[in-house]
């Protein structure tokens, strides 16, 4: 596989990657897509463990990209569903239901009061407001309606003392639509090969199961395929410097797989469920700085793939302690706390559990290869593990 010239040479097929590929080659460029995997979608598909497929990451996205694809020329099938937070004992929707905007009467002043600071903090450069946890205690806001409103800060796996109010602004700005959210039908994987479909209609090649070895100027790239040579070369793999220093890294997610009896009856329309702990600011710190806290956040999806073998599959994913993301006593108690209290965000999930995996640091700086290759440990359902889990739950 030599000899061939390329316009660009692109290193990753993920998400970014694809779109990249497609936008290039829209405009006539001749594009390459290299990746070092057996499929697209980096992150964002699945994989097959055991006969079963089970979701990586990307289980939903916000609805404004919708007007991203239609520039894409991509036409994929969406679902619209909602994400439920459960919060002492109470349930938020997003979107906003009727008994959810009720829930929310008391906070209201509180919550006005936040998003006016939040619109003079944007007129004057965010001076003095820059990190959420302060800026509400600066408004005198806490309890309950700090923690509701320090929900992004989870979401995006960053201290609520660290998270920028600037990026709150995001969501407006760029009309993300994550209020909204839209689930891939047939799953990321599906919604990965169609970003692929659009790319080779357009012209487009790629590689898959190809490293990258090294890039030599000008414009060389020596692959496990063979050498590749091209006018420019984009690399969408994370680099030194790309995160701003003025933002803050968000600690990995680890993630369980579950294997679930599917006579498990699931809420219908909802995709996403938050079990939210009361006091973010304490517990999430905790983690921060390298401590499990004996309450912590996690969220449930159920994946789109159907009935597999007299099973269906499920993530929950959740953060571990920093720098403890590979000690499996950590990651041992970690899942013993919420295979503990999964039945009070989805009651009969532990009776249904058939088999759990716990997978550890699922992040694009790791690759998606180490998430998927690094099982740290499996537990059968009759494992004294669920067993201790069950009791506690009687």
């Amino acid at each position: 596989m030599t000899g061939d010239r390329y316009d660009v040479a692109i290193i990753g097929a993920g998400l970014g990657g694809l779109s990249t590929g497609i936008r290039l080659q829209a405009a006539g460029r001749r594009v390459l897509l290299l990746d070092r995997l057996d499929r697209v979608g980096g992150l964002c598909g699945t994989v097959d463990e055991g006969g079963r497929q089970y979701v990586i990451a990307c289980n939903d996205f916000g609805s404004g990209l919708r007007a991203d694809l239609a520039e894409l020329g991509v036409d994929f099938a969406f679902e619209r569903t909602c994400s439920r937070i459960q919060y002492q004992g109470r349930q938020y929707h997003l979107p906003p239901t009727l008994a959810t905007i009720g829930r929310l009467l008391p906070h209201g002043p509180a919550i006005v009061r936040h998003v006016l600071a939040l619109r003079r903090a944007g007129r004057a450069g965010y001076q003095g407001s820059a990190f959420l946890g302060p800026h509400l205690e600066r408004l005198g806001i806490g309890g309950a309606t700090a923690d509701l409103l320090m929900l992004p800060a989870y979401l995006m796996g960053v201290s609520p003392d660290r998270f920028r109010v600037d990026a709150l602004a995001h969501e407006f700005r760029h009309d993300y639509g994550y209020a909204k959210p839209l689930t891939p039908v047939g799953g990321p994987q599906r919604f990965a090969d169609a970003l692929l479909l659009r790319f080779r209609e357009l012209g487009g090649t790629v590689r898959l199961g190809t490293e990258v070895h090294e890039t030599r100027p000008p414009g060389a790239l020596s692959t496990s395929t063979g050498e590749v040579r091209a006018d420019r070369i984009v690399s969408t793999l994370p680099q030194p410097g790309h995160y701003l220093a003025e933002f803050e890294k968000g600690l990995p997610l680890s993630m369980l797989w579950l294997r679930l009896d599917p006579r498990l009856a699931l809420p219908a329309r909802v995709h996403t469920h938050v079990h939210f702990p009361p006091a973010i600011a304490t517990w999430f710190r905790a983690l921060y700085d390298g401590q499990l806290p004996k309450a912590f956040g996690f969220h449930f999806f159920a994946s789109d793939l159907g009935i597999q073998a007299g099973s269906r599959t499920a993530n929950v994913y959740f953060y571990l302690p920093r720098d403890s993301e590979e000690d499996e006593s950590v990651q041992r108690r970690a899942m013993d706390y919420i295979l503990g209290q999964v039945d009070g965000l989805l009651p009969g999930l532990t009776a249904a559990l058939q088999e759990v995996r716990i997978l550890y640091c699922l992040s694009s700086d790791r690759g998606a290869s180490l998430a998927i290759a690094t099982v740290a440990q499996t537990f059968k359902a009759v494992d004294s593990n669920l067993a201790r889990a069950n009791q506690f739950l009687n």
